[in-house]
């Protein structure tokens, strides 16, 4: 496996599902493991499911309880802009992505809606690099110069509406 594509770094602490077995081969006995899975140790999978059927509803148009966490606020968009920045962008998939910004973030949700807003405002450009669909593996920076009104951006401005629209009125 190239580097380039496993997402953990060196001070990771990570959850694994592995298989072990012994190898005997030229009389010598080795041990091998296979990974099957691995993952941020500190990330709630229920929390990505959730966020990501509720943002995928949402970008559908379809009737659905959007959260006020949903809602990206300027400080969460600007600590995950500096994050990506600081990377020199992300190469791999929005669960990755999330996991190393949740707390900056708040849901799975709002992480999806500023990843639109930050490409609807040509802050970033993304591509899929074939990871599954409905996720922006391989997000680049782009340089812009002056200053970017992200907050009126198409993606913000509807989901924010939408939030809106779920309040209980009184």
């Amino acid at each position: 496996m190239r580097t380039e594509s496993f997402p953990y770094k060196k001070g990771d602490i990570v959850d694994a599902v592995a298989s072990c077995d012994v190898n005997f081969y030229n009389g010598e006995e080795r041990v091998n493991i296979k990974l099957k899975d691995v993952r941020l140790s500190s990330v709630v999978q229920d929390e990505i499911i959730e966020g990501r059927q509720r943002y995928e509803s949402f970008r559908r148009a379809e009737s659905c309880m959007i959260k006020e966490a949903d809602v990206p606020k300027r400080e969460q968009l600007a600590a995950v802009y500096r994050y990506l920045k600081e990377e020199g962008g992300f190469c791999f998939d929005r669960d990755e992505l999330y996991c190393r910004v949740a707390d900056r973030i708040g849901s799975y949700c709002a992480l999806c809606v500023a990843l639109d807003a930050f490409e609807e405002t040509g802050l970033t450009e993304s591509g899929a690099n074939g990871a599954e669909a409905g996720s922006e593996a391989g997000i680049k920076i782009r340089n812009v110069t002056g200053k970017v009104d992200i907050e009126h951006s198409a993606a913000i401005s509807m989901i924010r509406l939408r939030a809106e629209q779920a309040q209980p009125k009184s």
